[in-house]
């Protein structure tokens, strides 16, 4: 190669890096996942996270709402004396839950939610190899997974018991539950 080539590639290099800081978020993500950096694989994960948050695809799991969808459940579902048990059992752990939260960044609470990701990935294939009742939710009553031998005891529609479309204790509430346990 040539001292002019060599200038020629080097410029060509330094135009394509310039191009790539100017990316768009999203597909600055698509290009760090599709090729991230050398390195430990820890270091790959992290960029690989990083940037899938830079550009919006990842994002703490609100709790706030899981908590007013409780409270609304309960008002319309339960007396006041039934609610302020509950209340009083959420208000031992409900603020160090909220002291640890605030003192998390965004990035770790995205860990987190990666971290819930992978256990949804594992139960996933346990639920599939045992024929038991299985399901997995959040703190805040929120139903993430479910496998089909839960869904026939609580006579559920499978595709209900995924990503918080119905929670633990609204399924008490259903009347197919209710004549189960009357029986």
């Amino acid at each position: 190669m040539t001292f002019k080539e060599s200038e020629d590639l080097n410029d060509h290099l330094n135009d394509l890096s310039a191009i790539n800081n100017k990316l768009d978020p999203k597909d600055q993500f698509y290009l760090t996942a599709a090729d991230p950096k050398d390195g430990k694989p820890e270091e790959k994960l992290n960029e690989v996270i990083n940037a899938k948050y830079q550009a919006g695809f990842l994002k703490p799991y609100n709790y706030v709402n899981g908590y007013a969808r409780l409270q609304r459940y309960m008002e319309q579902h339960m007396s006041q004396e039934g609610r302020q048990r509950i209340l009083n059992v959420m208000g031992m752990f409900r603020p160090t839950f909220r002291q640890v939260a605030q003192s998390l960044t965004d990035i770790d609470l995205i860990l987190v939610e990666e971290g819930f990701e992978r256990l949804l990935l594992d139960y996933d294939r346990m639920f599939s190899a045992m024929a038991i009742p299985a399901c997995l939710w959040r703190r805040t009553g929120e139903i993430y997974k479910g496998n089909k031998e839960f869904a026939a005891l609580v006579n559920v529609p499978l595709d209900k018991l995924r990503n918080g479309q119905l929670c633990i204790y609204e399924m008490m509430a259903e009347e197919s539950v209710v004549n189960y346990y009357e029986v």
